[in-house]
């Protein structure tokens, strides 16, 4: 977090890679949070960090793309 602050203090953005943990945190077995989390909340997560400006989630075809631009497209309408 230290570092997550000294970057937003010194006007340094941070890109956040693997927003998914590589596929980890949608997995209840394999989330250190002992639930699934979903793409939403994955990337929430990294956007709620000091100093974050984007977020790169792993994109592998044209259905992952439509499906996470589908998340953004109903946070806007919300």
């Amino acid at each position: 977090m230290a570092m997550y602050r000294r970057c937003e203090a010194e006007g340094v953005g941070i890109s956040v890679m693997k927003a998914f943990g590589g596929g980890q945190l949608l997995n209840a077995k394999t989330s250190p949070f002992k639930r699934a989390l979903t793409e939403y909340q994955c990337i929430q997560y990294a956007l709620d960090k000091p100093g974050v400006v984007t977020v790169l989630p792993g994109i592998r075809g044209k259905e992952d793309l439509e499906r996470i631009l589908g998340i953004f497209q109903g946070v806007q309408r919300g």
